[in-house]
């Protein structure tokens, strides 16, 4: 018995100890959510973690905003940009400075200082239909944008939660997400996920995972009936903004593969059809191995290519379509 407690108790100290240490490194912060009225999540107000992977300084302040440090002061008549989006938009792995909507500011404060000032609205994880539960939130707390920024988001497909979800399947997603916040105050559970095998475990889990617990129609995400969703869910979030007197323009982001499923065609076909203003930001990388060298995994750019993106892509086509509001 006395064996037994002291292997237990080194067992303690050695976790104890980890734990500690993993701290020092970054390991025992990251993002905090809270789901606030009908938005299923976004990030908390007022905390500074961690990112996922790389450990750096991620900002959230009020609104669930990520932090855009500006290199001028802004001006009484600066022009307020919401970028809207999902972890792309966030910046996920990314610092505060090194998100697009940083680089636009830093970009756009070269060229007109003080004139225009950029919001953070990204959010791990979420679509259109997610955005546009956030956008009314954000406006019902103040938040008036003058021209809104839509991020072509990477989770538009039947198994994700959207607007399609039963009042007691978003009741089962807030358990999760509250489970998961608890889960990521451990700097072990944190270094796991960080790690390539650990990563890899949480995909298995993900595929495991029941898709019941989320959706009904399991069609295929080709399906007729679930592209006429998708369209319905841009329609109408280009109308929301538009009704408000927001003016609305759309990044189509670049992914991994050059072999792309409908969604980016889809929401080109959408912007098209509404004379929304839209870049796609694939011209800006050269070919899948650029890709591959820029890209942390399929989705998610490294600050060398999101600098690109942005000052090759993004910023000149905000300037060309705001031209008639700041001459640069």
């Amino acid at each position: 018995m006395t064996v037994f407690i002291w292997v237990v108790l080194a067992a303690v100290i050695a976790i104890l100890v980890t734990e500690a240490i993993l701290r020092l490194f970054g390991f025992g912060w990251r993002v905090d959510y809270e789901s606030s009225g009908d938005v299923l999540w976004r990030p908390r107000p007022d905390q500074r973690v961690f990112a996922d992977g790389t450990n750096r300084l991620v900002t959230i302040v009020e609104h669930g905003l990520r932090h855009v440090p500006q290199s001028t002061p802004r001006s009484e008549s600066a022009a307020t940009v919401l970028c809207m989006g999902d972890s792309v938009t966030f910046g996920y792995s990314l610092s505060d400075q090194e998100s697009y909507p940083a680089v636009l500011q830093s970009e756009l404060d070269r060229q007109a200082p003080g004139m225009w000032n950029v919001l953070n609205a990204g959010c791990n994880g979420y679509n259109f239909a997610l955005m546009r539960k956030r956008f009314h939130a954000l406006y019902r707390e103040g938040v008036r944008p003058d021209i809104v920024i839509l991020g072509y988001c990477h989770n538009e497909r039947p198994s994700w939660p959207g607007d399609h979800l039963s009042a007691d399947q978003e009741h089962t997603i807030r358990r999760r997400i509250a489970l998961k916040n608890h889960l990521r105050k451990f700097a072990v559970y944190n270094f796991v996920l960080d790690t390539s095998w650990g990563r890899e475990l949480y995909r298995m889990y993900l595929r495991a995972m029941p898709k019941q617990s989320y959706v009904q129609n399991q069609s295929d995400a080709a399906d007729s009936a679930w592209i006429e969703r998708y369209r319905r869910r841009i329609e109408t979030l280009f109308q929301d903004i538009r009704d408000k007197g927001i003016r609305v323009m759309v990044l189509v982001w670049p992914e991994r593969s050059l072999e792309v499923g409908p969604y980016r065609p889809v929401l080109m076909q959408e912007c098209s059809k509404h004379q929304v203003p839209w870049v796609d930001l694939r011209f800006v990388l050269v070919d899948e191995e650029d890709l591959g060298r820029l890209y942390f995994d399929p989705t998610h750019p490294r600050e060398v290519a999101m600098g690109r993106l942005v000052k090759e892509g993004i910023a000149p086509f905000f300037v060309q379509q705001t031209s008639e509001i700041v001459r640069v």
